[in-house]
């Protein structure tokens, strides 16, 4: 594992991607060395 100074790690999750989300997250958490994300889906029926 890499470390790196305070929030200057490099991210997959950039401005574009975040704005692009429909809805707020219902939990973050860890799943190995990924970061996933619950998130309510009200036009899919909560999908």
């Amino acid at each position: 594992m890499q470390i790196l100074p305070y929030g200057s790690w490099p991210s997959p999750v950039d401005a574009a991607l975040t704005a692009a989300h429909d809805g707020r997250p219902e939990f973050a958490g860890f799943v190995g060395d990924e970061v996933w994300w619950t998130a309510p889906r009200p036009a899919e029926g909560g999908r």
